[in-house]
């Protein structure tokens, strides 16, 4: 003789208890909570914590060299990066010295910020001291168009010539 046993329970919605809908409604806040005020700021990468890994390798002692796409060099301080962006400081970069079109003070250097670099046919020059537009020693470079940087030695040259 074979008896079944049938068990058959329909969920009341009346005996839910108050405690398990109050805490699903609070985990339910606490959640969403999160994702609205914390969760844009970390995905966007734009707070300071969330930065480039690569930054965890920069020698805030010494400046950088940042090579972009565009074959132009930058010489400065690595100060900050986003997911997106690059900022330097104290930057600098290499210009052709060009002889004909020099403006010379009474000593015969050339006035603004440049180091002369005869021997290779390169200035340094300081951002913001020779450009029409005088713009602030500040760049903010888009992460897109930097090939690689490098620490620079305190013994470079470059280093040398941007103190």
């Amino acid at each position: 003789m074979a008896i079944k046993k049938s068990f058959s329970k329909t969920c009341d919605c009346k005996d839910m208890s108050l405690g398990v809908i109050a805490t699903a409604l609070v985990l339910f806040v606490l959640i969403y909570g999160w994702v609205a005020l914390v969760g844009p700021e970390v995905l966007s990468g734009d707070n300071e914590g969330q930065q480039w890994s690569t930054l965890l390798e920069v020698d805030a002692g010494v400046p950088q060299a940042v090579f972009l796409t565009n074959g132009q060099v930058y010489f400065g301080n690595i100060t900050g990066a986003s997911s997106d962006v690059l900022k330097m400081e104290n930057v600098h970069y290499l210009q052709a010295n060009n002889t004909d079109t020099a403006t010379t003070d009474e000593s015969g250097d050339e006035e603004g910020d440049v180091s002369d670099a005869t021997d290779t046919g390169l200035s340094l020059i300081e951002l913001g001291t020779t450009e029409v537009h005088s713009p602030t020693n500040l760049l903010m470079v888009q992460r897109d168009q930097i090939l690689y940087w490098e620490n620079l030695t305190p013994d470079s040259e470059v280093t040398k010539a941007m103190q």
